[in-house]
Parts: C-alpha cells; structure tokens; sequence
C-alpha cells in the first residue's frame, strides 16, 4: 500500500504477488489434514467475461500440486454448467480421474450420470480401481478446499487480467497515445523506422 501511495506500482504489484505465494504456502497446509485419499478439488472464479478453473491434487493426504486453466468468454455462464464441461474435458482420458473428485458446483440433478462416466472413463483406461466418487461438500474440511481452490482460481483470473491490461497497455494504448501526441486523426497502424550509417560523412546507408 505504501508502493501504491507513492505511485510504484510495479514494485507493489510484485510485493502483493509475493504476499499471496506466501500466503498459499501457509493454506496448503488444510490440505495436509485431508484423509489419506487421492482427490482432486476444483472450483472457478468467473468475472462475468472470462473464468478460470483451478485444480489441486491430493494424494496421500497431501496436496501435491496444482494447475489453472483459462475459459474464455465462460465469465457469465452457469458454474455448475461451466464445471460440469470443463470435467468431461478434462478426465476424457481417463488416465487422471482418481478415487474422489470434489467440486464447486453442479447443474442440477447431474452428479449421478457425470460420476458414473466418471467410472466408465476410468475402467476403459484401464484402471484396476474404478470406484468414483464426485461430490459438491457445503461444509466443513472438503468445504474449506474448495473455497481455497476458489481463492486460487480467482488469484490467477486477477493476475491473467492485469497481464492482458499490461499487454493492451503497451501495445494498442501506446499507438492511441502516440497517435494522440502526433495529432493524427486515429492511432497510427504502421510505423517505419529508418537508421541511416555514414563511413566518415560518406557511403550513406539506410
């Protein structure tokens, strides 16, 4: 806040960003109390343009990682809608499906038929143990993951934005704003430059 007062953003967005890694080391550790299963926990976070999915991996009672993914244009759609989509995608395979999946939300009387596809996917991949379980808990531990899954979602939605917001900055806001200095009628869409190298005031060459 004290970078932001005196106008350093980018030393305070980097603080902030070391401040959440910090934070989300210190959270990992709901995980470590889980039971000693394999599960995966998803949720999203939308912000009514685009949304962001975020899993963790536990295995043995331990988070073992995790991995984001961007959907574009699924900002405003339904979340159960959206995650019920990005789980028949995502387990297709059925290599990664493990034993219990937790999720943020469901469509409506859909948990039953996307859990036994669950298991079809499993055992046609060849997995020995197919038993799947898919649930959307409302309270408690499995709660608690969820909502941090969701933090997280919601983090690398933020920081995804802030990039595409540097990138616009830098790209077409810097052709408006020059286009503006020059006094153009629009933002210049070409611009050419010219270096030209003399031998001792001869042999000119551009």
């Amino acid at each position: 806040m004290d970078c932001a007062a005196k106008m350093q953003y980018e030393r305070a967005a980097a603080i902030r960003d070391k401040i959440r890694d910090i934070e989300g080391l210190m959270e990992r550790q709901i995980a470590i109390r889980t039971e000693k299963s394999e599960q995966d926990i998803i949720a999203l976070a939308q912000d009514g343009l685009d949304a962001m999915v975020h899993i963790f991996y536990v295995r043995g009672g331990r988070m073992i990682g995790g991995d984001h993914f961007a959907l574009p244009r699924e900002g405003s759609e339904d979340p159960g809608e959206v995650l019920a989509e990005f789980i028949t995608q995502y387990y297709e395979d059925g290599n990664l499906i493990p034993r219990h999946v937790l999720v943020q939300a469901l469509p409506e009387g859909s948990r039953e038929q996307l859990e036994m596809w669950l298991r079809q996917q499993k055992g046609a991949a060849g997995t020995t143990r197919q038993t799947v379980s898919l649930a959307t808990p409302k309270r408690g531990e499995k709660h608690d993951l969820i909502l941090l899954a969701a933090k997280n979602a919601a983090d690398a939605l933020e920081k995804r934005n802030a990039r595409a917001s540097i990138r616009e900055e830098r790209t077409t806001g810097a052709a408006a704003a020059l286009g503006k200095a020059l006094g153009l009628p629009c933002p210049p869409r070409r611009i050419e430059g010219y270096d030209i190298s003399n031998t001792q005031g001869v042999l000119s060459v551009a």
